[in-house]
C-alpha cells in the first residue's frame, strides 16, 4: 500500500480533531448532568453527535481532505481518546485543585468576618 506524506499530516489533523472532539464531549456532559429528563438527555447527545459530525464537514472541507478513509475515521478516534485518557484526567486534577483552592479562601475570609 502506497501510503503519501499529505496522508500523515491528514492523519494527524484527524487527531487534532479529535482531541477538539473530546473537549466538546466534556463540555456537552455537563450539561447533560443537569438535565434530569431521560428523553432531553438522548436528544442532547445526538445533537451533539450530529454537530460534531457536521463540524467533521466543515473541517474536512476546509483542510481539502481526500474522500473518507478509514485511517480519518481512526485518527478522530485516536484523538478523542488521548483525550479522554490523558488531558481529561489532568484538567479534572486542576479544575479540583482549583476548587479547592477558592472553597478555602471563602472559608478563611467567612470566619475572618466572625
Amino acid at each position: 500500500m502506497f501510503v503519501s506524506a499529505n496522508q500523515i499530516y491528514v492523519f494527524l489533523a484527524c487527531v487534532a480533531f479529535g482531541g477538539v472532539v473530546g473537549v466538546f464531549f466534556s463540555v456537552s456532559s455537563v450539561f447533560k448532568h443537569l438535565i434530569k429528563i431521560k428523553w432531553i438527555k438522548d436528544l442532547v447527545e445526538v445533537i451533539a453527535f450530529m454537530l460534531v459530525a457536521f463540524l467533521y464537514l466543515l473541517y474536512s472541507y476546509n483542510m481539502r481532505f481526500p474522500n473518507l478513509r478509514m485511517y480519518m475515521i481512526v485518527g478522530v478516534l485516536i484523538g478523542i481518546t488521548a483525550y479522554l485518557k490523558s488531558f481529561h484526567i489532568m484538567l479534572a486534577k486542576f479544575l479540583k485543585k482549583a476548587y479547592n483552592i477558592i472553597k478555602r479562601k471563602k472559608a478563611i475570609r467567612r470566619h475572618d468576618r466572625r
